[in-house]
């Protein structure tokens, strides 16, 4: 298997036809036809490119550059290397397809864009080894000139793109997310106000810059070392890119882990009130609560707990005060207000709150006062301890 892949499929010219390819802010032009339009060179080429362009920036923001299927690097007990047939998408969103093993004979000799050697053997560090894309011209044919000075030219009249084995020297920039990253979209000691949609727009690069060089993609680091002991690498700076059908598997396999894992939990308790002042009042007895109510504006309530502020501070969502009388139920404003218990005494490990209540107007002796209150696992207030829900 020959190392000068560019000799190897007949390639003797390598073309640029795809311009633009990196600019992401460069509008699209298409052709617009009309009837007796000239498609002369020019216009074929926008023509291409249009359509080559949309693609490669679809595939490159999209999906990202990585190892679609194949590419396997294995070193032999000759210290050669041999890369497998596979496909890639480089960095600028082309398809670079290997459709044989290649064979890189001296993979410790750094070698330029074209696959030539370019400078000294490692004996003693780390070298990368990329796949790039590559175009070349074949099929050549005559073609006479356009311009004044007659004359024949021989012109390639397909591009083939193929690939190029490029050996860098030094270790590749790491693909993925760091340990910072990474800690910060998932936190150990999570904040009660965390957003992690905010932490990955914050944290998480999404620009639209090219950002991989050359465009080739790393598909192995080699290294070597003085005791003759040499290490492949094909896993750390290799981007693979999945397939929907792999994520999907992927996110059922974690579903079922996580249902393993939250099945063998207990359900959470929810807090329990250990007191109310002014107390349930029986039959026929109401307008004491309603006397106690409109002369201290006062209601005291304990937990077995300790709960969250939040709920506390907005109790609409769990407790409620409601007036009755002929014109129907009416629900009272509650303020939380500060200071010590004065009716009730908080069982031990457990939290007592005090609220202002707040009537509109004089309670008339016909009517009636009612407190409700709702604690639900699921529910407001939640613990404020190791048993809280969110």
């Amino acid at each position: 298997m020959s190392r000068d892949i560019a000799s190897d499929i007949g390639c003797h010219q390598e073309t640029d036809t795809y311009t633009d390819e990196d600019a992401v802010s460069a509008p699209l032009v298409r052709n617009r036809f009309h009837p007796g339009k000239l498609m002369d060179v020019r216009h074929w080429y926008l023509e291409q490119d249009y359509h080559r362009r949309t693609a490669a920036l679809s595939a490159r923001l999209g999906l990202g550059p990585g190892v679609l299927c194949g590419l396997d690097v294995e070193l032999c007990d000759d210290e050669s290397l041999v890369v497998g047939p596979g496909v890639a998408l480089d960095g600028r969103g082309r398809l670079i397809i290997v459709e044989r093993p290649v064979r890189i004979d001296r993979p410790e000799v750094p070698t330029d864009c074209l696959g030539r050697p370019d400078g000294e053997p490692v004996h003693d560090g780390t070298v990368a080894v990329r796949l790039c894309h590559h175009e070349c011209g074949t099929e050549y044919v005559r073609t006479s000139s356009a311009d004044c000075d007659p004359h024949e030219d021989c012109v390639p009249s397909l591009t083939a793109e193929r690939f190029m084995l490029r050996i860098t020297e030094g270790e590749p920039k790491f693909v993925g997310l760091s340990e910072e990253q990474c800690a910060a979209v998932f936190p150990v000691d999570k904040p009660e106000d965390f957003d992690r949609r905010r932490a990955i727009a914050r944290h998480i690069d999404h620009d639209c810059g090219c950002g991989h060089d050359d465009g080739c993609v790393v598909l192995a680091t080699l290294r070597f070392s003085s005791e003759r002991d040499t290490r492949l690498n094909a896993v750390r700076s290799r981007p693979v890119v999945y397939s929907n059908r792999v994520l999907f598997e992927l996110l059922l396999c974690l579903a079922a882990r996580v249902d393993a894992c939250c099945d063998a939990l207990p359900s959470p308790a929810a807090p329990r009130i250990a007191g109310i002042w002014p107390p349930p009042i029986s039959r026929g007895q109401g307008t004491e609560r309603q006397r106690v109510l409109t002369e201290e504006h006062r209601l005291e309530i304990t937990f077995d707990r300790d709960l969250r502020e939040p709920a506390l501070d907005s109790p609409d969502a769990w407790l409620g005060v409601w007036q009755l009388d002929a014109a129907g139920a009416r629900r009272v404003r509650l303020e939380r207000v500060g200071g010590e218990l004065r009716h009730l005494v908080p069982p031990p490990g457990g939290e007592g709150v005090v609220y202002r209540v707040v009537f509109d107007e004089p309670l008339p002796e016909s009517a009636g006062v009612a407190i409700l209150a709702r604690v639900e696992p699921t529910g407001e207030p939640r613990a404020a301890g190791g048993d809280r829900l969110s």
